[in-house]
């Protein structure tokens, strides 16, 4: 997969990909409407030059929270090795305020063959536990199809929290711990999901014997 992605023009990484985030966008209950309507040619007038070097970014709202945000940020050089400092610039912007930095998912999209590598799970978990930002770095051509609609992925729910003292009850435990666990950015739906430690997951997966198999999970 990834010689095939090597191979590929750039732009058609970008405009696929562009439909697999918005898709992620619209999982996590933002609203993508004012990006939704444009085509492969619109998405290339917005590559970044000197006049515009933010065309690409995205700034959505979600539908029943509108002070909850999420913007998407395009990347034209690699940041493995300066992904703290990354961090840190998007900390010290003068438009944000911790409260904003609270409300906001930050969607890093890096170059086509920059890995996600155990740099950046460190890097985003270090943002959470410092102020409590949510951030996830995602390699662009890894994007190109949605992961989430793999023919053998399970269906994968996000369980509100005000939903966790009865499910602990249903499942005879005392406390989140005892489920299984997900890691935080690590894991690839984790990080689709944009989870935090401290959520829980719904996971469906298909049985040949009992027709559903159900089971959640603590991420961590």
């Amino acid at each position: 997969m990834l010689r095939r992605m090597e191979s590929q023009p750039y732009e058609d990484i970008l405009i696929r990909s562009r439909a697999t985030i918005l898709e992620m966008l619209e999982d996590r209950g933002f609203d993508t409407t004012r990006y939704a309507k444009l085509t492969g040619p619109d998405i290339l007038k917005l590559l970044p030059d000197a006049k515009n070097p933010g065309g690409l970014m995205m700034d959505v709202s979600h539908r029943t929270d509108p002070e909850r945000r999420a913007v998407v940020l395009y990347n034209t050089q690699r940041i493995k090795q300066s992904v703290t400092q990354y961090i840190k610039t998007i900390v010290d912007n003068e438009e944000n305020t911790p409260e904003k930095i609270k409300k906001t998912d930050y969607i890093v999209i890096t170059l086509p063959l920059e890995e996600i590598a155990e740099t950046f799970d460190k890097a985003a978990l270090d943002a959470w536990r410092k102020h409590q930002m949510r951030i996830q770095f995602f390699n662009m051509a890894r994007l190109v199809l949605n992961p989430m609609k793999h023919i053998t992925q399970p269906k994968f729910e996000y369980v509100p929290p005000e939903e966790h003292t009865e499910l602990l009850k249903q499942w005879h435990c005392r406390t989140k711990t005892q489920f299984p666990l997900i890691r935080f950015h690590n894991d690839p739906v984790a990080r689709y999901m944009g989870l935090i430690p401290g959520d829980i997951v719904k996971i469906t997966r298909t049985s040949y014997s009992a027709g559903e198999y159900i089971l959640y999970r603590l991420c961590t």
